[in-house]
């Protein structure tokens, strides 16, 4: 969580000023000694102000090589794509970025959504695709799974509030995604408060013990006068049953 805020507030930064990354994933992320978190090669990060949005594929010949020296490592992070010159990781890839089409900063979140998820799990969720196409396809078409069902004996469970927001970060449609970097920091803000949208069962009990929570800290007299009339009355009425 914290190396993901980190990441946020770097991409936040950068959306504020127009310009979209397009290439983000575990690799382009570095953690200091301290904590500090670095979101590095830029190389084709691009501007998108004045209206109009990035271009996926820029309409030139796209080509796949691996990543690294090629030394090893296969699945879905070792392909990269060319077009001309390096525009961007397959496997993080938003799907319209991946179709080539026009991207915004909503292209960002959703690679911030792969990776945090990748994070959260230990797993990339298309790490058994290998080839180009079959990593495009999935990209465009198919609805990556709900973290929080993910195991692995090296991680716990997932929170399934968590798992909601990085699905919201995943949709297919981008009018579904946060709108920025900086609306992706400002929902973990508000759970790091107990204030989690409902989804599911399980995080309206979540909200509803955040809610409780909160109205203690806030009326901790009326709670305390609250638990003592109530246990002056059950003692009362335990009393009454005896006698």
């Amino acid at each position: 969580m914290q190396i993901f805020r980190g990441i946020l507030e770097a991409i936040a930064f950068a959306h504020s000023q127009g310009i979209v990354h397009r290439d983000l994933k575990p690799s382009n992320v570095m953690v200091g000694r301290f904590g500090e978190v670095l979101v590095m090669d830029w190389g084709i990060a691009k501007s998108i102000r004045g209206g109009e949005g990035a271009g996926g594929f820029d309409d030139a010949f796209l080509t796949c090589e691996p990543e690294g020296d090629g030394a090893g490592g296969g699945g879905p992070r070792a392909l990269r794509t060319q077009a001309g010159a390096l525009i961007g990781t397959p496997a993080y890839m938003s799907p319209e970025q991946a179709g080539g089409k026009p991207v915004d900063a909503r292209s960002d979140v959703y690679s911030l959504g792969v990776l945090f998820h990748e994070l959260l799990t230990l797993k990339h969720p298309l790490e058994k695709r290998d080839s180009l196409e079959e990593v495009l396809k999935a990209v465009r078409e198919e609805e990556i799974p709900m973290a929080s069902f993910a195991r692995s004996p090296h991680q716990p469970p997932v929170p399934m509030d968590l798992g909601w927001y990085v699905r919201k970060a995943l949709r297919k449609d981008p009018a579904g995604r946060y709108a920025s970097a900086g609306e992706m920091i400002e929902r973990l803000d508000r759970r790091a408060e107990g204030i989690v949208p409902i989804e599911c069962h399980i995080t309206f009990a979540k909200r509803a013990t955040g809610e409780w929570t909160r109205f203690m800290e806030r009326h901790p007299m009326l709670v305390t006068a609250g638990m003592v009339l109530f246990l002056g009355v059950a003692a009362a009425g335990i009393v009454a049953a005896i006698i």
